[in-house]
């Protein structure tokens, strides 16, 4: 396995300022790390790319102001693991999260007893600024007492609208925990893609949710 340290490149799929796991190559994340939106841009897990985090690291979007604008893009045959030990956690969430495979490869993020944490989603009056959005051919899967995590930021209007399922497949399995944060008003949680718990999986209503969880 060829251990590698993402770089900045300059490519076709990639501005100057973001962090690249190069197509093909496998990169094993074991220290901690953060990074900003300003200083480094997008995450942008190429091609048949894998990721393997057991450290923690820590996105901050905060500079990020609309909800077109790119955080983290995966694209076919693309892997973001997060292992035993490891964290994942985008704060202040602003931006578009996009997981988008192919028939044949699709794209994967999977919890295998680390955490994903969508550690508050921003939101503008009626308007969400941050999603994470699941493509027809991707897979979420959460195992062996992964958490995957989702809150909101509260305020006159607070929404909490953060995954967009559009046809991919969501698997929580082997004790793995869905939490659910200060929230209220959610909606279009699992859309319409495959959604399936088992195995003492739970899905996990922290303090503050409330309203209705509509399009589950």
């Amino acid at each position: 396995m060829n251990v590698l340290f993402p770089v900045a490149l300059l490519c076709a799929s990639a501005a100057l300022a973001d962090v690249v796991f190069p197509a093909g190559e496998t990169t094993a994340i074991v220290d901690n790390r953060s990074y900003t939106h300003a200083a480094d841009g997008a995450l942008v897990v190429e091609k048949d790319a894998t990721v393997d985090i057991t450290g923690s690291v820590g996105y901050d979007a905060s500079d990020v102001v609309s909800a077109d604008v790119p955080v983290m893009s995966m694209t076919t045959g693309s892997v973001l693991k997060v292992s035993q030990g490891g964290s994942l956690t985008f704060t202040d969430l602003a931006g578009a999260l996009d997981v988008n495979g192919s028939a044949e490869s699709p794209a994967k993020i999977l919890v295998e007893g680390g955490e994903f944490k969508l550690a508050a989603t921003r939101h503008s009056g009626m308007n969400l600024l941050g999603y994470l959005t699941l493509g027809e051919h991707s897979l979420l899967e959460v195992s062996g007492s992964g958490i995957f995590e989702m809150s909101a930021i509260a305020g006159n209007n607070p929404r909490f609208a953060i995954m967009r399922n559009q046809g991919g497949t969501i698997l929580f399995k082997d004790n793995a925990q869905f939490k659910l944060g200060d929230v209220c008003n959610t909606s279009t949680l699992f859309s319409n893609g495959y959604v399936e718990f088992s195995g003492n999986s739970v899905l996990d209503y922290c303090s503050g949710v409330n309203s209705a969880l509509g399009g589950i």
